[in-house]
């Protein structure tokens, strides 16, 4: 009968054979770790990127709804009221509101008042100016097109796309 000894009970200690099977297996098993670890943390990363991605995306929306609910209250006869400073609605005005609601940054705006529309989210350089004698009436149409550059913050390189650009558009008619 051996004696009984801790070392030999936690496998260290000086006794033949006691590096050949289990040392092996515990460097197996490190590997293992290793390898579901990374797998695991690409998962969680990967998920709050998606995450992330999808809040931007539907802020953008949200902006562009915003942004367009903004301009139809504020048309041509909106400026009659004496209690109103903030009409009418100018391609300026709506960017200062859009970007002081903080949900993304930075944030472009571009805007068109006129009944015909040119290229989506293109419409500032196709269309005229807004004219409150002209375009800015009500019954008018408007269309606001948002624009948000989105750049992955975890794990860039890993995953399948670099900085995105999302856009969004809203349209409605001019009420006052």
């Amino acid at each position: 009968m051996r004696p009984f000894s801790l070392a030999r009970r936690l496998g260290v200690g000086s006794q033949r054979g006691s590096h050949g099977r289990r040392g092996r297996q515990r460097g197996a098993e490190v590997v293992a770790l290793a390898l579901t670890l990374g797998v695991f943390f690409m998962l969680i990363f990967g998920g709050a990127e998606i995450a992330r991605l999808l809040y931007a995306y539907n802020a953008t929306g949200y902006l562009a709804h915003e942004a367009v609910r903004y301009a139809v209250v504020r048309g041509s006869l909106a400026s009659q009221d004496a209690g109103r400073t903030d009409a009418p609605a100018s391609g300026a005005t709506l960017t200062t509101f859009v970007n002081g609601l903080g949900l993304l940054s930075p944030v472009t705006v571009s805007a068109c008042w006129s009944g015909t529309f040119g290229t989506p989210c293109d419409c500032m350089s196709n269309s005229p100016a807004m004219n409150n004698d002209v375009n800015n009436q009500p019954g008018m149409p408007v269309r606001v097109c948002v624009t948000a550059r989105y750049q992955p913050l975890v794990l860039p390189q890993l995953l399948w796309f670099g900085p995105a650009t999302l856009k969004s558009q809203a349209e409605g008619t001019i009420l006052y």
